[in-house]
């Protein structure tokens, strides 16, 4: 008799074992069902959040521009001299008014607001210009007084002219030199540099002349390489000039001083240098980095 019962415990329990299994695999699917639409769910959330968020920016900048004094502002930067910059300003007011008198109100750098008037040659455009140190930001807004009320826009908060400066000029290099120590021998063999100008090419106002690289041993000028436009390389968006050295030697001495760089000039009025590499040999014939690289371009 108990063997009898055996035979039926043991399918039943294996029944059992199979439909566990099976419930898992059931419940395993169910979860992963519910995760999947958790993420479906929170995807459907992003997705209205970000649409509801470009709404609202859609409906601040309407709100903004009915709310504006101005059509249209412009700026753009004119020649360069003894460290200051042109800036050309111009202005369209939404509505005029006979008693209207219209001002820009700026701040150079850290020194306190002060106004300049914007006068009008053809009643629409109301303009102005400004000299400021390259250094220094300016920050910019636009008024209309018209004797009893005065109406305040902010136009615009602008950098430093230097800083845009620097970001537009980079250096590049394929190869370079080799030193051998004890012989204290610099050479260069196919050692290529590049300096890209980030600027519009149809901009003649802004195109550089007298582009050069230039090696400099104990403060004197040994070799001056002219940088030639590469068309290979220049875009609409960039400038890329390019110089080659090739099978040049130099035998060094302790103490000794090297220096590579990049000079060009602006056809706005200023110059610039852009610095590779500058060293000096120790007593014991090694090469001592003196590059400031908080100096890699210099505007002058």
């Amino acid at each position: 008799m108990e063997k009898k019962t055996n035979k039926f415990v043991i399918p039943v329990l294996i029944a059992l074992l199979f439909m566990n299994f099976f419930l898992l695999n059931k419940v395993i699917n169910i979860d992963n069902r519910l995760n999947h639409l958790s993420s479906n769910v929170n995807g459907i959330n992003d997705h209205v959040s970000r649409t509801l968020d470009g709404l609202s920016h859609d409906i601040s900048s309407k709100l903004e521009k009915q709310a504006s004094i101005i059509n249209d502002f412009y700026y753009e930067f004119g020649s360069i001299q003894d460290g200051n910059v042109d800036i050309s300003l111009s202005v369209s007011p939404k509505s005029i008014s006979n008693d209207d008198k219209f001002y820009f109100s700026y701040k150079i750098g850290d020194s306190d607001y002060s106004l300049m008037e914007a006068v009008s040659s053809d009643g629409i455009n109301y303009n102005s210009s400004i000299n400021i140190p390259m250094k220094d930001t300016l920050n910019l807004n636009f008024v209309i007084d018209n004797g009893t009320t005065k109406k305040i826009e902010h136009l615009e908060n602008l950098p430093a002219f230097e800083w845009q400066l620097l970001e537009s000029f980079r250096v590049s290099t394929r190869g370079g030199y080799s030193y051998v120590n004890p012989s204290k021998s610099l050479s260069f063999t196919n050692a290529t540099y590049g300096f890209e100008h980030f600027l519009k090419k149809k901009d003649e106002n802004a195109s550089l002349r007298d582009v050069s690289l230039t090696l400099k041993h104990n403060n004197n000028i040994i070799k001056t390489y002219p940088m030639e436009e590469d068309p290979m390389e220049t875009h609409d968006s960039y400038i890329y000039y390019l110089a080659t050295i090739d099978d040049f030697t130099l035998k060094l001495d302790t103490n000794d001083t090297f220096e590579i760089y990049i000079t060009a000039k602006d056809m706005r009025g200023f110059s610039i240098k852009a610095n590779i590499d500058k060293f000096t040999i120790d007593k014991n014939g090694n090469i001592i980095s003196d590059f400031d690289h908080t100096e890699n371009i210099i505007i002058y």
